[in-house]
């Protein structure tokens, strides 16, 4: 037993030992610093007369606060003015054949003009007609010239006048280096020509076109929008449900398509090598005939037999060839054959 108790007390002791280290150690871990008994003795005193212990609070600096708020003001005043200058310019000092937006881009811009009737209209001595056109010129440099539901597309360029536009006209050469607009492939005005744009959003603009070669080829717009044209219908509307659809002739000249749609609507788009023109208006068919209606200085109507096979669309027009000697005139039918795309 003496041997037992011999082996044990080693590890006794270190035990206890450690357990001494941890509990001393703990103490000191509990034991308050000098500061925190100074500040635990400050807040007994003060609770003792009744006051609260206060945080001391961090002191604000209001005037690196003013000074942000007045710079965010500044520059919030700065943009602004700069928003509102660069739209008082575009209202009123840019003067061009196309506006501008805030960022300097072409905007679609449209253009008015009013012409006398051509022969061979329904105008009176009386009743003077005036047919409107809506020059509409398009950001990717497209220009669309409107007339009732007809469109005629071309192009234009905002360029300056150079020599070679002046090669045969000494007087142009004076004029090289100013600003112009090149109209192509309308089939109307096409041309160069000097312009003169006046007036603001407010009042009104205006512009003149006026041909680099001939000054009495000119051309007075006012800034007039386009408006939708109303064609009237005349009846019911009655469908073909296999002629709706779009169909196509080509040739070697053009190509035609023919589209007709469920509501009664119908466009024919004529395409050359160069030019493009689109009519627009009302159809309805009728026991082997379809009737177009279209919208120049007033709604006309014109009616065509027409048979639908399968992926083919006939279309036969009827031209009446006059006779000599008073004899009757004879009809000759010309079908023109689509194809459905």
């Amino acid at each position: 037993m003496d041997e037992n108790k011999e082996l044990l007390t080693p590890d006794t002791d270190t035990e206890n030992t450690e357990n001494t280290e941890i509990t001393d150690s703990a103490a000191e871990a509990a034991e308050p610093s000098f500061a925190e008994a100074e500040m635990a003795a400050e807040k007994a005193a003060a609770e003792a007369d009744g006051d609260s212990p206060v945080l001391e609070e961090i002191p604000l600096v209001p005037g690196k606060s003013k000074v942000l708020q007045r710079t965010i003001v500044i520059s919030a005043a700065i943009v602004i003015c700069a928003v509102l200058f660069a739209v008082i310019c575009r209202l009123f000092l840019f003067n061009g054949v196309v506006n501008t937006n805030l960022f300097g881009s072409k905007a679609e811009t449209s253009w008015h003009y009013s012409a006398p009737v051509q022969t061979g209209m329904t105008a009176t001595a009386d009743e003077p007609q005036t047919a409107d056109y809506y020059f509409v010129f398009e950001p990717d440099d497209t220009l669309k010239i409107q007339i009732g539901s007809f469109e005629y597309f071309g192009n234009y360029t905002l360029r300056r006048l150079t020599d070679d536009d002046v090669t045969d006209s000494e007087d142009g050469k004076a004029n090289v280096g100013k600003a112009v607009v090149d109209i192509e492939n309308t089939n109307s005005i096409d041309g160069v020509y000097y312009y003169d744009v006046s007036g603001n959003v407010f009042t009104g603009k205006t512009m003149k076109l006026t041909n680099i070669y001939s000054e009495e080829m000119a051309f007075e717009f006012d800034d007039k929008a386009a408006s939708p044209i109303e064609i009237k219908r005349e009846g019911e509307f009655n469908k073909d449900d296999n002629a709706v659809g779009s169909w196509t002739n080509k040739n070697e000249m053009a190509s035609q398509t023919l589209t007709f749609n469920g509501d009664g609507t119908y466009n024919i788009t004529t395409k050359t090598a160069n030019s493009k023109q689109v009519e627009n208006g009302l159809y309805s068919c009728d026991d082997g005939k379809v009737t177009l209606s279209s919208f120049y200085l007033e709604t006309r109507s014109q009616s065509f037999k027409y048979t639908v096979d399968g992926e083919k669309l006939t279309i036969i027009q009827e031209f009446v060839m006059p006779a000599a000697d008073g004899a009757t005139p004879t009809t000759v039918e010309q079908p023109i054959e689509y194809t459905k795309d």
